[in-house]
């Protein structure tokens, strides 16, 4: 069975977990500890990625991947998780030869991350926000023009003004963006601002704007401190904070740790 392939769903360290750990993975299949040392990665015979037309399939397959990810954190403390859909060429004797490899980098990462989990963060402007466009002396400007342009000027005079709304747009983000990492930075190891991503944790939000968008590495307690700082956002008036977390930390393993 060695030149079967393999799905990997984490490694994880043995010190304080069980030597031997067994669960219902994707689709049923059984899932188990391949284990070198005291190093361990989760895995389930996978002859080829999970391929699928229906969205629906394919995030169903997210979800269990990331709740089986979740189950093994809790057995065995924080967990370097892979990436939904890794599949590894050979069969446990491939997983075990990669896990005495990278046995240096992969403890390096392991000891970093210990007690840490990810929380994620996005600060939501309501559709019924109050503006703050009015303000702006260039905008105020171009709407005294606009009141007496003629046609051949008024269509110039619009396209800037869309052009000076959009730029205020931006800044306000960016501003936006600053201020949320700038809070919650004192409260955690490691702090990412994040676009759209491929592996959405806690599911998504269809009304209102997303303006800011962190991930933070951070114990319990650093949790607790995020979460106080983010109370006084939301008292913003139009301002919506949502909150997710822990996660296995899917941002914060080191690049190319996991390749």
């Amino acid at each position: 069975m060695s030149d079967e392939r393999r799905y990997v769903f984490c490694v994880v360290s043995l010190a304080d977990g069980p030597e031997s750990y067994r669960t219902v993975g994707l689709d049923g299949t059984d899932a188990y500890l391949v284990c070198d040392g005291d190093l361990g990665a989760l895995v389930q015979p996978q002859d080829t990625a999970f391929e699928s037309t229906e969205k629906a399939d394919v995030q169903r397959l997210l979800v269990d991947h990331l709740a089986i990810v979740d189950e093994i954190g809790e057995a065995f403390g924080t967990p370097l998780p892979f990436r939904f859909n890794t599949v590894f060429e050979g069969g446990d004797d491939a997983v075990r030869a990669w896990l005495r490899e990278s046995r240096d980098e992969l403890a390096t990462q392991l000891d970093r991350l210990a007690g840490h989990w990810e929380y994620r963060v996005e600060v939501i402007w309501a559709d019924d926000r109050p503006a703050e466009d009015e303000t702006d002396y260039r905008l105020n400007e171009l709407e005294a023009i606009l009141e007496d342009a003629p046609p051949g000027k008024r269509f110039l005079v619009e396209k800037q003004y869309e052009q000076r709304v959009s730029e205020l747009a931006r800044e306000r983000k960016a501003a936006e963006q600053d201020a949320l990492e700038s809070r919650v930075e004192p409260h955690a190891k490691a702090v990412k601002a994040l676009g759209e991503q491929s592996v959405q944790l806690g599911g998504g939000r269809e009304d209102g704007e997303v303006v800011a968008r962190i991930s933070a590495l951070a114990t319990e307690s650093g949790a607790e401190g995020i979460g106080d700082e983010l109370d006084e956002v939301a008292t913003e008036e139009g301002v919506e904070v949502r909150y997710t977390g822990p996660w296995p930390p899917y941002t914060h393993v080191a690049e190319g740790v996991l390749e």
